[in-house]
C-alpha cells in the first residue's frame, strides 16, 4: 500500500481524522469520545471522532458509546447519509471529471501508463474497472485505490446510521455533500494528480497506514492530528478549509441542535482538534466538555 501521501484527505474528507488540544484538555485525556455539557443545557449530548475507512478486524466500539448513543434523540454528522436513491446517483456524478474527460487528458501517456499499471499490477484491480476509475477525479480515485487495497471495510459513520434506523432515530448533517465538494475542487485536478502520482512511488504506506490505524486505537489524538497537517502541508490552505473554517461552521448548528435534544455528533476526529478544533470552540462558547472511557 502506497498512499500515505493522500491518505490524510481520503480517511478526512471521505468524509477526517485526529487530535484535540484545547483550554481544558491535555494530551493525558486521549478520547475519542466527549460529553458536552453545562450552559444552560439540559441534557447532555455527545461527540465522537470517526475515522471514516478502517478493516473491520480494526474496527471497535467502546461500550459507553453504544450506551451512550441509546439516550440520544438525534444522531448528526457531517453529512446526513440518509439520502434517496437520485440524490446518490448525483453524488456519483460529482466524483467524475467534467466534460467526459478522464485522467489521460491532464498527464502524459508515460504517466498515464504507469498509473493504470500500478492499479492493475500492484493494486489487483482489473482493467475494464481501472478504466472505469480513471473517470474518477484523483481525490476520489486515490479513495477508491485505497479502498481496493484494504480487505473488509467498515465505516464509523454507516454503523451509527444503522444504528439509528433500528431506533428510528433522526439524524442530520452538520453541512450539505455540495459544500464538501466545493472544498474538494478548491484543489486543482493537477494539484490533486501531482499528490496521486506521488503516491504510486511511496514504498512504506502500507506501514504508515497501520501505524495510523494504531494511533486511532489507541486513541492517540495529537499524534495523528500531527501527522495528518505534516502530510497535507504541499495543498494551499488545507487547514483553513479542510478543518478549521468547517469546524467555525459547525457550531452554531450543534448549539441549536443539542438546546433542546441529546445529540449523539459523529465527525472525522480531526475536527477536535487544536484551538480551532470543535472541542476548544464549545468550550470558549460556555459548554463543558469532558472525555468519556469505558
Amino acid at each position: 500500500m502506497k498512499y500515505i501521501k493522500i491518505l490524510g484527505w481520503v480517511l478526512l474528507l471521505v468524509p477526517s481524522l485526529f487530535a484535540f488540544t484545547g483550554q481544558e484538555t491535555s494530551t493525558k485525556d486521549d478520547s475519542l469520545f466527549w460529553e458536552i455539557s453545562g450552559n444552560g443545557l439540559k441534557q447532555s449530548s455527545y461527540l465522537f471522532g470517526t475515522i471514516h475507512m478502517i478493516g473491520k478486524d480494526d474496527f471497535f466500539l467502546p461500550k459507553v458509546v453504544e450506551e451512550k448513543f441509546e439516550s440520544c434523540q438525534i444522531l448528526a454528522l457531517e453529512i446526513d447519509l440518509d439520502m434517496t436513491m437520485a440524490e446518490k446517483i448525483d453524488l456519483a456524478l460529482k466524483t467524475m471529471l467534467p466534460d467526459a474527460k478522464t485522467i489521460a487528458d491532464y498527464i502524459d501517456s508515460s504517466q498515464y501508463q504507469e498509473l493504470r499499471s500500478y492499479m492493475i499490477n500492484d493494486v489487483g484491480i482489473k482493467e475494464k474497472k481501472t478504466d472505469k476509475y480513471m473517470r474518477l477525479k484523483p481525490f476520489f480515485l486515490s479513495s477508491v485505490i485505497l479502498t481496493e487495497q484494504l480487505d473488509d471495510i467498515k465505516s464509523y459513520e454507516e454503523e451509527f446510521m444503522d444504528m439509528a434506523k433500528k431506533k428510528k432515530m433522526k439524524s442530520m448533517g452538520l453541512e450539505s455533500i455540495e459544500y464538501q465538494f466545493d472544498i474538494v475542487d478548491k484543489v486543482s485536478i493537477e494539484d490533486q494528480l501531482i499528490l496521486l502520482m506521488e503516491g504510486t512511488k511511496e514504498i512504506d504506506g502500507l506501514d504508515q497506514f497501520a501505524q495510523m490505524v494504531d494511533l486511532y486505537k489507541k486513541q492517540q489524538l495529537n499524534t495523528l492530528y500531527e501527522l495528518t497537517i505534516s502530510e497535507s502541508k504541499s495543498i494551499d490552505n488545507f487547514k483553513t478549509d479542510f478543518l478549521d473554517t468547517r469546524n467555525s461552521n459547525w457550531i452554531p448548528i450543534i448549539e441549536e441542535s443539542i438546546m433542546d435534544s441529546s445529540v449523539f455528533i459523529a465527525v472525522g476526529a480531526g475536527h477536535l482538534a487544536g484551538e480551532t478544533g470543535i472541542i476548544s470552540l464549545l468550550q470558549a462558547q460556555g459548554y463543558k466538555v469532558i472525555p468519556l472511557k469505558d
